[in-house]
C-alpha cells in the first residue's frame, strides 16, 4: 500500500499533467522495462477514471486480469481510443509506474491548438519504449512526481557512462538493461533527486 502524503497538495487532472511533463521536456524513458517480475506489487486503488474536461480526455485505469500489479491504461481523446500498460513495482518502499503503448490511436490534431496530452505521450513513448514516474495511490487521488530536463541532465553529470539514444533531443531515452536501470530508481527515484515535479491527480467519484 502507498504510503500517504501529509502536507497539502494541489489537484490537477491527469490529462494536463501530461501535456506540462512534455512541453517541459522532462520524462525518464527507455527501451527496457524499468521492473522485473520480483519489483511488481499491486494497489486496487490505482483502479479508477481521472478526466481533464477542457482537453476533452479521459483516462480510465483497469485490472488486466493478468498477473498482479498489471494494470490497463485507455486514454479517450477526440473519439479516439489510445491503450497501454501500466506496471506499479516497488524498490525499496518507493512505488513506480512503467507506462509501455499497446494500441496507439491516430489522434486528430487541432488546426492552430497545442498538442494534445495523447499526442504528446505517444511520442513519448512511440518505438516501443517504457516510461516511468514515481507514484503514491490514495483511495481519492494519485501523486505522480514526473523527471524534469534538469532533472535528467543532473542524472547525465553523475553517470556520464550511461547508454543513451540520440534521436530525441526533448527527452532522454535510456538503453540500459532492467538491472542497471533499477539501480538508477534506488540511488536517486527514492526522493526528489531524479523526480522533482510533484503533482496530484483528482480521481473522479463514482
Amino acid at each position: 500500500m502507498s504510503k500517504l502524503v501529509s502536507e497539502p497538495m494541489k489537484l490537477i487532472p491527469t490529462a494536463l499533467l501530461i501535456s506540462v511533463a512534455a512541453l517541459l521536456g522532462g520524462c525518464l524513458v527507455s527501451s527496457n522495462p524499468f521492473y522485473d517480475t520480483h519489483a511488481i506489487v499491486q494497489d486496487d486503488r490505482f483502479v479508477g477514471h481521472y478526466s481533464n474536461d477542457e482537453a476533452q480526455s479521459v483516462w480510465e485505469v483497469t485490472k488486466t486480469g493478468a498477473p498482479p500489479g498489471r494494470y490497463r491504461l485507455i486514454l479517450h481523446e477526440r473519439g479516439t481510443q489510445s491503450e497501454y500498460a501500466g506496471t506499479l513495482f516497488k524498490i525499496d518502499q518507493s512505488t513506480f509506474l512503467d507506462v509501455f503503448a499497446e494500441k496507439v490511436a491516430d489522434i486528430p490534431r487541432d488546426p492552430g491548438g497545442p498538442p494534445s496530452p495523447g499526442e504528446l505521450l505517444n511520442e513519448f513513448i512511440s518505438g516501443r519504449r517504457h516510461v516511468v514516474f514515481r507514484i503514491e495511490v490514495r483511495d481519492d487521488a494519485l501523486t505522480l512526481w514526473v523527471a524534469l530536463p534538469n532533472d535528467l541532465a543532473s542524472l547525465l553529470e553523475k553517470e556520464p557512462q550511461l547508454k543513451r539514444g540520440k534521436e530525441k533531443e526533448s527527452f532522454l531515452i535510456l538503453l540500459e538493461p532492467t538491472k542497471t536501470l533499477q539501480s538508477l530508481l534506488a540511488k536517486y527515484g527514492k526522493d526528489q533527486t531524479l523526480f522533482s515535479e510533484k503533482n496530484v491527480l483528482a480521481k473522479k467519484k463514482g
